[in-house]
């Protein structure tokens, strides 16, 4: 019986380390660092009998993202997420979860007729991106997940109105890093003025608890999105539990502390080089796309003239 391993057994050469002397830089194909993928689901009305993520939105990340037994300690559950198209993935599910973000990057996609892959731009390309489409702005946060912190970093991908919900534009305290800022942060960087520090503190530094909006009873919030035709109602990602004022902020509360602030700090430096500013040079050429994302569902977007004013 042939297996998988037999294609190479016959290979018959040996490997010869110095021959990487001969190798040019551009011959390589570098194409950075590869994370897991860490996805906003937006739930669904209709599906209040299912329950779980299908109703409640929320986290999900892939089964073989990370290994069964971090995902169970880390308070994840079992589920699966079925796409317009049919197409089921089979993964883990938390409503909420906390963050601590280390990096973020933003481009623009379009979506076009018969296609799953979208044409994607540069951030600042909005105008040529306009010329094929209406653009959605896809946000990726690369971040710790409290409770898997044992597996590295995770990408978290949000796009149109979620994106919004999780980051916002400048000053807006509605959106969840917002609130985050003008609370957690705000409180840090106002007890280490008062010590004398001049330095201001990161988001990574302290958890951001995150998940689907929810009335106090837990009931899912469904906020609608989109205009005309084009509309759906969808459970966006919210800040959970913060403070209305800096002064009542527990700073051990969300303090990630000494040792992962130095692991943040470390992932932060990597991603600077390798992470972070890959998609400031795109060009509109299609873009190889997860199954994941070629099968989920295409959120309705604020009207084309406020996508410019919102960021997202």
């Amino acid at each position: 019986m042939t297996t998988d391993n037999d294609i190479l057994n016959n290979n018959g050469v040996v490997f010869n380390a110095d021959a990487v002397e001969g190798i040019e830089e551009q011959m390589v194909n570098d194409v950075g660092p590869m994370f897991p993928l860490l996805q906003w689901h937006t739930g669904d009305q209709k599906m209040k009998k299912a329950g779980g993520l299908d109703y409640t939105g929320g986290f999900f990340i892939k089964a073989d993202a990370i290994d069964d037994a971090t995902m169970l300690a880390g308070g994840w559950e079992k589920t699966t997420w079925t796409h317009d198209n049919g197409a089921e993935d089979a993964g883990w599910h938390r409503r909420q979860a906390g963050l601590a973000i280390i990096a973020t990057r933003r481009r623009w996609e379009v979506f076009q007729e018969n296609s799953n892959r979208p044409l994607t731009f540069a951030w600042k390309n909005y105008e040529k991106a306009k010329t094929q489409g209406r653009p959605t702005g896809r946000l990726q946060v690369l971040c710790l997940v409290k409770g898997l912190e044992s597996a590295g970093p995770v990408v978290l991908s949000l796009r149109g109105m979620s994106a919004l919900s999780f980051e916002g534009r400048g000053g807006d305290t509605a959106a969840a890093v917002g609130k985050f800022q003008a609370t957690v942060i705000t409180a840090a960087n106002l007890a280490s003025q008062g010590k004398g520090q001049r330095k201001r503190w990161p988001l990574f530094a302290f958890w951001l608890p995150v998940g689907a909006d929810r009335e106090k009873d837990g009931t899912p919030i469904f906020t609608k999105v989109g205009q005309g035709n084009n509309t759906s109602q969808i459970c966006l990602p919210v800040a959970l539990g913060l403070p209305a004022k800096p002064a009542d902020v527990n700073l051990n509360t969300f303090y990630v502390g000494n040792d992962l602030l130095e692991e943040c700090k470390r992932i932060w430096g990597e991603a600077e080089n390798n992470w972070t500013h890959a998609w400031d040079e795109l060009q509109p050429e299609p873009e190889t796309a997860t199954a994941a994302q070629e099968a989920a569902p295409q959120q309705p977007v604020a009207a084309e003239e406020d996508l410019a004013t919102l960021g997202i």
